[in-house]
This record gives C-alpha cells, sequence and structure tokens, in this order.
C-alpha cells in the first residue's frame, strides 16, 4: 500500500494515530505520533485512517499548556540560570522568589539552616520561563538564617535527557541584605540575583565582574571526557530525527559543561564526531558566549581522533 505525505495512519498492532511526515523508501516512512515524537516505521505496520474513523473516533485537539506559558526569552537575555531573586516588600520584609529562565519544568524544594539544623521552608514547581514565590520574610528572620538549601528536578515534555538532581547550598550572611539592590527588568523591581548553578551574586544586565580571582577556589586539577555520540546517550537513537538527535546532544554537553566547572576541574574533552560538523559547531557557539572559558581547541589526535575539543577553563 502507498502512502503519502499529510496522510493520518495508525498502528497495526500497537495503539498511536500520527500522520505521516516523510518517505523514507518504498518500505519506510516517517510518522509523527504528536509531541514532537517522529520516527520511522515499516508501511506493513500500519494503516490509514478512514475520513469516518477520524471523524467518531479521534479526540479534539488539545491547546497545549507550552502555548501559554512565558517563553524563557521573556524574563531577559542576560537572566541564563535558574536564580533566587531577592526583592523588598516593605521596609521590613523581604519576597523571595524562584526565577527560571531554562527550557525545563523544575520541582524544587528549599530548607533553611540555623545552627546545626534544618528545616523545610517551602517546596513547589516553577514552569520554564516562569518564577514562583517562596516566601516573604523579615529582616529580623533572614538575618538568623545560615544556609539556603535547595534541591532542583528537571523535566521537559517530549525528548530530553534526564539530568541528575541539581542541589545547591547557598551560604546566608548579614551583609547580603545590605549589598545595593540594581533594577531586575523581568520582576520589574529592584533587587539581588543569586544564580544557583554558580552560587555567585548576579546580575540581571550583567554578572559581578568584580569577584577577585585570588577569592575563587583552586582548581581541582583533572579533566572530565564527555562523549557526545548519540548511541551513549539513549537506546533508541534511530527513533530521532536529525534535530531531536542534536537537541539531545546539546543538552546534555550543556550539563556536562555545568557540572564540570561546579566541581572546578581544569578541562574538559568533548567528544562530537566528525559527521556534518553541526555539533562541533553549536558546540563551539557555546563555548565563545562562555565567560567561563579561557580557550579551546582540538583535542589530542592520538587519544580522541579528529573528533574532539578540548576545553580549558578560567
Amino acid at each position: 500500500m502507498k502512502f503519502y505525505i499529510g496522510q493520518k495512519v495508525s498502528l497495526l498492532h500497537d495503539s498511536g494515530e500520527g500522520k505521516v511526515i516523510s518517505i523514507v523508501d518504498k518500505n519506510h516512512v516517517e510518522v509523527d505520533f504528536g509531541d514532537d515524537f517522529a520516527f520511522d516505521v515499516h508501511v506493513d505496520e500500519i494503516i490509514p485512517v478512514t475520513p469516518e474513523q477520524d471523524k467518531f473516533f479521534s479526540k479534539p485537539e488539545e491547546k497545549h499548556e507550552a502555548e501559554t506559558r512565558v517563553a524563557p526569552q521573556a524574563l531577559g537575555i542576560r537572566l541564563i540560570d535558574i536564580s533566587l531573586a531577592i526583592t523588598r516588600e516593605t521596609g521590613t520584609e523581604y519576597k523571595l522568589q524562584l526565577i527560571n529562565p531554562e527550557s525545563y519544568e523544575i520541582l524544587y524544594t528549599v530548607f533553611e539552616k540555623r545552627k546545626h539544623k534544618y528545616q523545610g521552608l517551602a517546596y513547589g514547581k516553577v514552569d520554564a520561563g516562569g518564577k514562583d514565590l517562596i516566601g516573604i520574610f523579615t529582616d529580623e528572620h533572614l538575618k538568623g538564617l545560615k544556609n539556603l538549601y535547595f534541591q532542583l528536578i528537571f523535566f521537559k515534555q517530549g525528548v530530553m535527557m534526564p539530568q541528575a538532581p541539581l542541589v545547591c547550598s547557598l551560604p546566608w550572611t548579614n551583609q547580603l541584605l545590605e549589598k545595593d539592590f540594581y533594577s531586575i527588568k523581568p520582576l520589574g523591581t529592584d533587587g539581588l540575583l543569586i544564580s544557583l548553578r554558580k552560587g555567585i551574586e548576579a546580575s540581571a544586565e550583567k554578572e559581578e565582574e568584580e569577584i577577585q580571582k585570588k577569592d575563587a577556589p583552586a582548581k581541582t586539577g583533572g579533566e572530565r571526557v564527555v562523549d557526545l555520540h548519540i548511541e551513549e546517550l539513549t537506546i533508541f537513537p534511530h527513533q530521532l530525527t536529525a534535530k531531536e538527535k542534536l537537541e539531545v546532544q546539546l543538552e546534555h554537553f550543556d550539563k556536562s559543561l555545568s557540572d564540570a566547572l561546579i566541581a572546578n576541574v581544569n578541562k574538559m574533552i568533548a567528544i562530537h564526531g566528525i559527521g556534518e560538523g553541526k555539533l562541533r559547531m553549536e558546540i563551539r557557539n557555546r563555548l565563545k558566549e562562555n565567560p567561563h572559558v579561557k580557550s579551546y581547541y582540538p583535542a589530542n589526535h592520538q587519544r580522541f581522533g579528529n573528533g574532539a575539543t578540548e576545553i580549558l577553563f578560567e
């Protein structure tokens, strides 16, 4: 049986209905089953959906929640990390919010440390490109803190590389609230932003440039090696389109780069292969814009061949 692009089909031996988006060869077509989930199937495994079936059995299209979300870019192009925002609510009260400019939804818990004990402070979910209120606290309450302890779990509907939860212990000092507040455009008010990935104060306009190198922790030495071949990142690489494969690889690269910076190692090796060069180009575009990258160049040929990039950190 011949199929054509745009034709509605259903699986013959399983549940699932989609639309043909390309003809691979005479025996295979690519079918989009929704939520950006498309893969090649044999023509013997699908059957056409007749107009009558489509009329009586198809479900009405649902409006995706993502259409109503605030795009991550709306939070400001320089706000690139999930951050804690501190703004003044009244003369003696401060509002703490979790700001998420990333493309993931985030489940979070927050604990406060007083003396030698932790106690739960807040929990919730922050949509991609959104914010969530942790709470409003008095000046006296905040001055009694020693640490704020965050646990974050990342999720995105559809194809993504699972990530390890992010755990951040943020030291709290009384001097923090004495700092000069600056304009946080996404919130429409003045305040402070603290990056939970980097653990340093960040401005919505620019990150603090006056952090002295002498105050930075010494490098731990060593290197991280990250293999970005798609076969190493997913058990069903043949079910992904070229675009989806690239997205998975870049997500894993971004996470690995962040982990390497947190671990404070000297360098990282990204094994991207040769191929058409798209992954290598995207990686190097990211490295150009990263202020923590000192330099990058082709990795040692004898160890990694031609398809790897060595990255040195500041």
